[in-house]
């Protein structure tokens, strides 16, 4: 039997983009993650375990959230085995129009 965990708007300050203005501090970013796999009991992934490891990963600086996505993908995938899905959604990214966000999503 499978099952799906969803934790949906992680919220995590990060130094995120290519702009000199956008490594001055750390903005603010959500994730989405989804994992699919075997179901047990008790659980097979921690979620809070999850929320950590991702607030682990905001010490570390990124160009582009997919750089962010990639990352956190991969520190999960090597803990718990098993199908992800990892949305990086950054705010208001710096283009010529007003734009709510940016968002990238990864997954395998």
């Amino acid at each position: 039997m499978t099952g799906t965990l969803v934790l949906k708007g992680i919220s995590i300050q990060v130094i995120l983009g290519v702009l000199p203005k956008e490594k001055l501090f750390p903005r603010r970013v959500t994730l989405d993650i989804e994992y699919s796999g075997t179901h047990s009991s008790p659980p097979a992934v921690d979620y809070s375990e999850v929320c950590s490891l991702v607030s682990a990963v905001s010490h570390q600086g990124f160009d582009y959230i997919e750089e962010l996505a990639g990352r956190v993908f991969q520190l999960l995938g090597a803990r718990w085995p098993g199908e992800w899905k990892v949305t990086v959604k950054k705010p208001f990214p710096p283009v010529d129009s007003i734009t709510e966000s940016a968002d990238y999503t990864i997954e395998g």
